[in-house]
C-alpha cells in the first residue's frame, strides 16, 4: 500500500496510474458494512479511500479523546485495521475543520462554547457562527492537543511503518468558511492589531519599511504602525484598494503560516506521509499561493470540482461553462508541477433536485481526465445515518451516492466503474500532458482581485479573468490551435509556443517584466485587450507598453470589424480604445469607424500582435478570426474539429501512444469530423452529454 508522486503523476502501489478514491464516512457507514463496501469500491476500480475524522466525535468532551470507541460506528482504530487487511490507501482527514453537512464542520460544540474568543470576526465586527480565527492562540492550543493524539493513535497505520494511510489532508477548504460568509477573518487578536511588534504591523514593515512609505501609499498621516487597521473593501477608492490588498495578502499569508504548522505537527509526532489541502472550487486554487511558498517540499494542492451542489449553483449539470473554470484549474496544478487532483469530485449531491444522473456524472469525469485530472476523490463514495443529531441536514445522509446510504449501487455506480475501466486501461495518459499550439498567460493576482481590487480603471482584474475565460480561452477551444494556459508571474514560458497575453489595466510588475522578457527571446505574442499602465498595487508601470511602444488611445467602442484576409465583417466585440501609430501594420479595423484595432509589429526576432478588443465567444467568425491571428504567429494546428460546439483533448504518450477526447456537453445528438495535424482521421457521432476517447495508436 502506497501512495507516491512524482512530478505531476501519481505512483499507486508502485505503478504508475490515476488515483481513484471514493470518500467514505466510516463514522456514517454501519461498521457491519464497512467490509462489503470497501471490496464494492476496490470492484469499482478504486485504489484509495479517504474520510474526515471528525474532531466532534473523537472528542465530543473536551480532554476525553479517543479513537477506539465502539459506539456509534466510530471506532477509526477498526477501520484503519480493516483498510489494512485489505490493501486500500487511505487518505486521512483530521481537520480540525472538516465540513461534510456536520453540525459545527466537525468542530466539537465545546469548542466555541468553552472560547468564543477563538472565533473570526467580520469586517463589521460581529464574530462568525461556527468558524475559526486560523491562528488564534488559543484555537492553536486546543488543535494542538487534538492533533497529537491523532498521531499517536494513527502512527502505526502511516503507510512507511506498514500501514494503510498514504496522505493527509491538512483543515478542509481553507477560507470558505470564512469567504463563502461574506468576509475575511479580522480577529484583533490573530492580527494583533494595536501592536507595533504583531503581525499586521510587521506585515506592514517588511512590504513599505517606513510609516511614510504607509502613509503615502494609503494617503494616511498615521505616526506608527500600531495605529494602523485594515481598510474594509472599497473598490473605488484607490488607497482604501491598496489598504484592503495588503490586509488580504496576509490574511492568505496567515492561512499558509496556519497549514505549515499543522503540518509541523504532524511531522514533529513522527508522521511524515504525504500532507496536502483542497481548495473550495478552482477559483479557489489562487488563494493558497501563500501556503504553497511556505508548505515544505512534497506538500500536494488539489480542488474540489463539482458541477452540481444545488439548484442555485452555477450551473446543474455539465456544461461548456464550467469545462473553462476545470482546465483552467488542472493548468493549474500542472503549472506549479503537481498532479492535478480533484479532492472532491461529484459522487452524488446532497441536493435531490437537480438530480446526478449517471451520463452526466460519467461526462463531467471523463471531462476532467480530457483536462489533465490524474487524482479523483469521489464525494462521496457512501453515506449513511448521522447518529445522536450529528448532521446538519438530515437524519440520514445518502447524498445520492455512488453507494446508497442502505448499501445499493447507485447507477452512477456502474458509470463512474466503466470510466474507472477506461482509465486503467490507458495508464499511459497518468504520464502524459494535453497536445497544445498555444499558451495562454494567466496570473493568480487575477483570482483574487475581486476582493480587493480597484474598479475606477479601463480594464478590472477580475472582469479581465471572465474574458480570459470566456472570450479567448473559450474560442481557442472551439478551434484548431489547442490552448494551454501559463502561469506569467511564476516563469518565462518557452518561446517555441506563441503567448496570448490577456491584460487588465492593472498587471504586476513581475509579469509586465516576464512578458518582455519572453518577446526578448524572440517569442511570438498577441495581447489583448489594453496595455497595463498600472502594477499590482496601483502604482504606476508602464514597463510591458514602453517595450512595445504602440499608441493605444481610448475612446472607441465595440461593434462588427473588418480582418485582412477575411472576407466578412466579425460581430461581437467591444472596444474602448483604438491604435494609432504609424510603425504598426494595421490587420484589423471596425468597420463603421474605420478605427485600428488590431495591429501587428516586429520586435527583434519576435512579432507581436496587439488588439484593443474584448468579447464573449457567440460567433464561428470569432473563432476563424482568432485562428487568423494565431496563424500569423506561427503556431501549428493540433486537432480541427468540424463541429465548433464540441472541445477535444489530443494525448500522445512516451511510449508512441495516441488518443483523442471529443467532448459533447450539449443535450443534442451531434456528430463531427476530426483532423489532427493535418490528417483527417474520420467522422464521429455523439451523443448528448457524451465523452468519447479514441485509442488511435
Amino acid at each position: 500500500m502506497s501512495i507516491e508522486i512524482k512530478g505531476r503523476s501519481y505512483i499507486i502501489d508502485g505503478e504508475e496510474k490515476f488515483l481513484i478514491s471514493g470518500e467514505f464516512h466510516y463514522f456514517r457507514v454501519p461498521q457491519k458494512d464497512w467490509k462489503t463496501r470497501l471490496i464494492q469500491l476496490r470492484e469499482m476500480g478504486g485504489n484509495c479511500i479517504a474520510t474526515y475524522v471528525p474532531w466532534m466525535i473523537h472528542e465530543p468532551v473536551e480532554g476525553d479523546i479517543r479513537f477506539d470507541r465502539d459506539e456509534h460506528n466510530s471506532n477509526f482504530v477498526a477501520f484503519l485495521e480493516l483498510c489494512q487487511e485489505l490493501k486500500m490507501n487511505v487518505i486521512a482527514k483530521p481537520g480540525p475543520e472538516q465540513y461534510s453537512e456536520l453540525v459545527g464542520c466537525g468542530l466539537p460544540g465545546w469548542l466555541f462554547e468553552n472560547y468564543p474568543e477563538i472565533l473570526a470576526i467580520r469586517s463589521n465586527g460581529q464574530p462568525f457562527g461556527v468558524a475559526p480565527s486560523y491562528m488564534h492562540p488559543v484555537f492553536l492550543e486546543k488543535t494542538r492537543k487534538y492533533y497529537k493524539a491523532f498521531a499517536d493513535a494513527t502512527r502505526r497505520f502511516m503507510a512507511k511503518n506498514g500501514g494503510p494511510i498514504s496522505m493527509l489532508q491538512l483543515d478542509n477548504e481553507l477560507t470558505g468558511l470564512h469567504i463563502w460568509a461574506g468576509s475575511i477573518d479580522y480577529n484583533p487578536v490573530t492580527y494583533q492589531f494595536g501592536k507595533e511588534d504583531g503581525y499586521y504591523a510587521n506585515f506592514l514593515k517588511k512590504k513599505y519599511g517606513t510609516i511614510e512609505n504607509v502613509n503615502k501609499a494609503y494617503n494616511k498621516n498615521y505616526k506608527c504602525f500600531a495605529e494602523i487597521l485594515p481598510a474594509v473593501p472599497n473598490h473605488n477608492d484607490i488607497y482604501e484598494s491598496r489598504s484592503s490588498k495588503d490586509f488580504h495578502d496576509l490574511y492568505f499569508e496567515m492561512g499558509g503560516r496556519y497549514l505549515h504548522t499543522l503540518e509541523s505537527w504532524l511531522k514533529e509526532d513522527g508522521i511524515n506521509e504525504i500532507m496536502c489541502a483542497n481548495a473550495g472550487n478552482p477559483g479557489m486554487n489562487a488563494l493558497f499561493d501563500a501556503a504553497l511558498d511556505q508548505m515544505d517540499e512534497g506538500f500536494l494542492l488539489g480542488s474540489d470540482h463539482y458541477y452540481t451542489l444545488g439548484t442555485n449553483y452555477p450551473q446543474l449539470s455539465p456544461t461548456t461553462m464550467a469545462a473553462l473554470k476545470y482546465l483552467f484549474s488542472c493548468e493549474q496544478f500542472k503549472n506549479i508541477n503537481m498532479p492535478a487532483t480533484a479532492m472532491e469530485m461529484n459522487g452524488g449531491s446532497i441536493y435531490e433536485i437537480p438530480p446526478v444522473w449517471p451520463d452526466d456524472i460519467y461526462a463531467w469525469a471523463a471531462m476532467n481526465a480530457a483536462f489533465g485530472l490524474k487524482g479523483y476523490n469521489y464525494y462521496i463514495y457512501s453515506g449513511g445515518p448521522n447518529y445522536n443529531d450529528i448532521g446538519a441536514t438530515a437524519d440520514v445522509y445518502d447524498y445520492n451516492a455512488l453507494v446508497r446510504a442502505d448499501g445499493s449501487l447507485n447507477d452512477t455506480y456502474f458509470a463512474i466503474q466503466r470510466l474507472n475501466k477506461l482509465l486503467d486501461e490507458n495508464k499511459w495518459l497518468q504520464g502524459t500532458d494535453r497536445e497544445t499550439s498555444i499558451n495562454i498567460a494567466y496570473e493568480n493576482e487575477l483570482f483574487r482581485s475581486e476582493f480587493f481590487e480597484y474598479q475606477n480603471v479601463p480594464h478590472q482584474q477580475y472582469k479581465t479573468l471572465d474574458f480570459l475565460r470566456n472570450g479567448v480561452l473559450y474560442t481557442c477551444l472551439c478551434g484548431a490551435y489547442s490552448p494551454g494556459l501559463k502561469d506569467i508571474y511564476r516563469e518565462v514560458p518557452e518561446t517555441d509556443k506563441p503567448l496570448i497575453v490577456v491584460s487588465p489595466t492593472a498587471m504586476s510588475k513581475k509579469a509586465q517584466e516576464n512578458v518582455v522578457e519572453f518577446i526578448k527571446r524572440g517569442g511570438n505574442v498577441f495581447i489583448l485587450p489594453t496595455l497595463p499602465t498600472l502594477d499590482e498595487n496601483y502604482n504606476e508601470c508602464t514597463i510591458l507598453k514602453d517595450f512595445i511602444d504602440i499608441n493605444e488611445v481610448e475612446g472607441s467602442k465595440g461593434g462588427r470589424a473588418i480582418i485582412d484576409g477575411m472576407n466578412e465583417r466579425v460581430y461581437g466585440y467591444t472596444t474602448k480604445s483604438h491604435i494609432e501609430d504609424e510603425n504598426v501594420n494595421p490587420i484589423g479595423k471596425l468597420w463603421d469607424g474605420d478605427q485600428v484595432i488590431f495591429a501587428e509589429k516586429q520586435i527583434g526576432d519576435a512579432k507581436v500582435i496587439f488588439g484593443t478588443v474584448t468579447f464573449v465567444t457567440g460567433y464561428k467568425l470569432q473563432v476563424e478570426t482568432m485562428e487568423k491571428m494565431i496563424e500569423r504567429l506561427g503556431a501549428k494546428p493540433v486537432v480541427k474539429a468540424s463541429n465548433i460546439n464540441l472541445f477535444t483533448s489530443l494525448f500522445k504518450g512516451k511510449n508512441g501512444e495516441e488518443g483523442l477526447f471529443i467532448i459533447n456537453f450539449w443535450p443534442s445528438r451531434t456528430k463531427t469530423d476530426i483532423n489532427i495535424e493535418g490528417k483527417d482521421i474520420g467522422s464521429f457521432d455523439m451523443n448528448g452529454m457524451d465523452v468519447k476517447f479514441i485509442r488511435l495508436k
